[in-house]
């Protein structure tokens, strides 16, 4: 049995709206479990998914 979050009402939207003004790589980055990264991924069509991270990871 698995539980995730909902994706927040208007986020497609924005996403859609971005790829429409030319934006091409779309990536999340989540201390998610690597599966549910991928779903949402799949989900809202984004380019790369990477998830297992610690908030240091995530920074440049």
């Amino acid at each position: 049995m698995g539980i995730r979050d909902q994706v927040r009402a208007g986020v497609k939207q924005d996403l859609q709206k971005l790829k429409s003004l030319g934006v091409k790589n779309l990536t999340v980055l989540s201390g998610d479990n690597q599966g549910t990264v991928n779903l949402v991924k799949k989900e809202l069509g984004l380019t790369e998914a990477h998830g297992d991270m610690l908030p240091e990871d995530k920074s440049i």
